[in-house]
């Protein structure tokens, strides 16, 4: 950013709108679908920004599946990771998907990036440590009744998918 300062003045205008967000949720304990991915866009036009040309990405959302609740944070640390851990160690494109739906009961959703790798030990693997606290949090909510998958994909980067009960009504609880 050193000599842009349009740029720079941009880029923590969207800052501090993310900051915000994190103030206005008040230490909630689940958030909508849409809440989230709002929150994960946002962190991805600042990204964006940073790598400039180098980050495309994509949130498709179903929208039966935005109002659905989550865990307060959930995507955040695996959308960070796939940024830091992907994006960030390539020199070409890369590309980040946020995906939500909702099939027979449950809502699932996917975190995908790709882009080329030169060397198949730089594809990301299961033992991150945002991978291991959310799904941590999600057997602390949902006992044995969720999944959590991280797959490599061959020589380009790393999918994961979650999948846990939609439930779109708070009187209702979690688990």
């Amino acid at each position: 950013l050193e000599g842009d300062r349009d740029k720079a003045h941009q880029m923590t205008a969207k800052l501090s709108d993310l900051l915000r967000m994190v103030l206005d949720r008040n230490e909630q304990e689940f958030v909508t679908v849409a809440s989230e991915m709002e929150f994960n866009r946002r962190y991805l036009e600042l990204m964006a920004e940073r790598f400039e040309p180098r980050l495309v990405f994509q949130i498709q959302t179903s929208p039966e599946s935005l109002t659905g609740l989550v865990p307060e944070f959930m995507l955040q640390p695996l959308v960070e990771n796939a940024v830091t851990n992907g994006v960030a160690n390539r020199t070409g494109e890369s590309s980040v998907m946020v995906q939500s739906v909702v099939s027979d009961g449950r809502l699932q959703i996917a975190i995908e990036e790709q882009g080329e790798k030169s060397d198949a030990s730089e594809i990301p693997g299961s033992g991150g440590r945002g991978h291991r606290l959310t799904e941590d949090r999600l057997r602390q909510y949902y006992g044995s009744d969720f999944r959590f998958v991280v797959t490599a994909l061959a020589h380009t980067g790393m999918r994961i998918n979650i999948d846990i009960p939609f439930n779109a009504d708070p009187a209702k609880g979690i688990a």
